[in-house]
């Protein structure tokens, strides 16, 4: 018995199987689409090895989208990360104004000030912020010390797309397709957990909605530390290799220059580094002399935090990172910097 069959000519069948990809991918992105959907899924994916950052992104196009627009971004590495919370700075302006105003935080790990400019750059063409804060401290400018993951985030696909205007197949599809970036995003959470936690093994994925990250960890500063611990320390004695790069400072200089509305603020660290570290006070210092210069010469506020905003000896994961009570007290006392100062003024207009 024959069994009857449909042979289609070539050109037909590349068609039809053209057609129904078409069909699975419109389908595949009604579905992720559907506010119940990705909620249930990982973040998304945006073509880089750098998970926190593709966290991030995911956090601010989400708030975007519920929220329409997003007036303040917070830039930084890891400080602003874990000790910025922006819903301190949205409740005092809108207090202030009678305003609705929403703030990000996009702080990113292991990254320098000239990964800062270049994200800013791209932030800013895409989400037009009110106002930037920039949150920075003197290890902020060494990209050996301290900017590991600027290759990664720059070598991200959705980066080349949007700051190099590279167009592939892959950018396309990152920049317009859900359904793409929410399967990068599933792909990575399965097949490589280890990228989703952070270097004391707490998850990315506890980033808040407005960017910030949390922690309860709690440093211990009831340790004596001698000179031979000091000596010993890998922490310490990474602290003499810490330089102020030209290229860093010109990038800085940058991201002022560009952009009308910016706010530095100083990250602070916990005063027992300065304490057993002199080389830290150095540092410190010299950083403080070429951050306020660069400000006053482009008309921005400096808010130094250093000895000025109290933190608890409770409120830090280490010397250098604030825990979810430390960023309460310095969230805190930030907001009120921020509406005493003329960018206060140019964001209620």
């Amino acid at each position: 018995m024959k069994k009857l069959s449909l042979h289609l000519p070539l050109g037909y069948t590349f068609l039809f199987s053209v057609g129904w990809l078409l069909v699975m991918v419109i389908s595949l992105e009604a579905l992720v689409r559907y506010p119940a959907i990705p909620a249930q899924l990982p973040s998304q994916g945006f073509g880089s090895s750098h998970r926190q950052f593709e966290i991030q992104l995911d956090r601010l196009m989400d708030r975007n989208t519920t929220e329409k627009h997003i007036d303040c971004l917070v830039v930084g590495n890891s400080h602003v990360a874990r000790g910025i919370d922006p819903a301190y700075i949205e409740n005092a302006i809108r207090e202030k104004t009678g305003e609705p105003f929403v703030c990000q935080n996009f702080g990113l790990m292991g990254t320098s000030v000239s990964l800062h400019e270049q994200i800013a750059e791209v932030l800013v063409e895409g989400f037009s912020p009110k106002l930037i804060i920039v949150g920075v401290s003197f290890a902020d400018f060494d990209t050996e010390e301290g900017g590991q993951g600027n290759k990664n985030i720059l070598a991200s696909t959705w980066v080349q797309y949007h700051l190099e205007r590279r167009i592939t197949l892959d950018t396309l599809a990152i920049n317009s397709l859900s359904s793409y970036r929410h399967y990068l995003g599933w792909y990575g959470a399965f097949f490589k957990p280890q990228k989703q936690l952070d270097s004391n093994g707490e998850p990315f994925e506890d980033t808040l909605p407005n960017g910030y990250l949390p922690s309860d960890r709690v440093y211990d500063f009831t340790e004596t530390w001698t000179t031979e611990d000091i000596a010993q320390s890998v922490f310490f004695s990474s602290i003499p290799l810490v330089k102020m790069e030209a290229s860093e400072v010109s990038a800085f200089e940058k991201l002022l220059s560009e952009n009308s509305n910016v706010l530095v603020v100083e990250t602070p660290f916990s005063p027992y580094l300065y304490q057993y570290s002199e080389e830290a006070v150095a540092k410190r210092a010299q950083f403080i002399k070429t951050v306020s210069q660069l400000s006053a010469k482009y008309h921005h506020p400096f808010i130094v935090s250093q000895n000025v905003v109290f933190i608890p000896d409770t409120g830090w994961i280490d010397f250098k990172h604030m825990n979810s009570e430390g960023a309460k007290y310095f969230s805190a006392w930030l907001s009120q910097k921020i509406i005493t100062t003329s960018i206060a003024r140019q964001i209620g207009e």
